[in-house]
């Protein structure tokens, strides 16, 4: 009688422990994924700013170009990206879409200036978050 109850109790227990330690690495994984959410962002403004290729293409206000840009440098298959491109004085929008009121979003800005005064100097802000 009593070698049967402590059957019950050590697979309670054993079960408990599974569930704890599955619990535990899943939420380990979503804070993983939340603390890069912004990591990204300074690498892919610093690489935009040294290629004069990209840098040209800001100023010309070429989204295609940046659009395949950034769908090859962001891997990660949980980030959205959007971006805005502005005169140096203006406020950049948020132009994503499908983001959820209690998402995350992560920006940062970089200010291109043309090698001449044959164009006007333009603001890149890159948004990143998570679908909803």
């Amino acid at each position: 009688m009593v070698r049967g109850w402590l059957r019950i109790v050590e697979a309670v227990i054993a079960i408990l422990i599974v569930a704890s330690s599955i619990l535990i690495v899943l939420q380990q994984e979503q804070q993983r994924f939340d603390t890069n959410l912004c990591a990204p962002l300074v690498p892919l403004l610093d690489e935009i700013a040294k290629t004069s290729s990209l840098r040209s293409a800001v100023l010309a206000r070429e989204r295609l170009v940046l659009e395949n840009f950034l769908k090859i440098q962001i891997v990660n298959p949980t980030i959205i990206y959007s971006f805005s491109l502005c005169s140096a004085e203006e406020l950049c929008s948020f132009t994503g879409t499908d983001v959820s009121k209690d998402s995350d979003v992560c920006a940062d800005e970089r200010i291109i200036t043309p090698p001449d005064a044959s164009q006007n100097i333009t603001k890149l802000k890159i948004f990143l978050y998570h679908s909803s």
